[in-house]
């Protein structure tokens, strides 16, 4: 198995968000693969929307002092690679 199969991009990004949830009254629009996660889905309610929503460009950020930083720049790319993958029906990383 290659590192790529173990990154945990998702698992940070759903407790961030979940947490984020739990301790203030916002909401969160994600995509449907995201809150059917099982740990998403343990911890927070969805519903569908009631609106067709918007197509939307999703970019990556980052600040300048890491722009020539090698380690930087390969998890930038493992993330554009990921997000090309899920744009074009690919399956996206469900956490063991």
């Amino acid at each position: 198995m290659t590192l790529r199969n173990h990154l945990p991009l998702l698992p940070v990004l759903h407790v961030l968000l979940t947490n984020l949830l739990a301790s203030t009254d916002f909401v969160a629009a994600v995509p449907s693969r995201f809150a059917a996660m099982p740990a998403v889905r343990a911890c927070c309610q969805s519903v569908q929307l009631p609106f067709e929503s918007p197509v939307f460009t999703m970019s990556l950020m980052w600040h300048r002092r890491f722009r020539r930083d090698a380690l930087h720049r390969w998890i930038r790319d493992l993330a554009a690679e990921e997000i090309v993958r899920l744009a074009s029906g690919g399956a996206g990383f469900q956490p063991g």
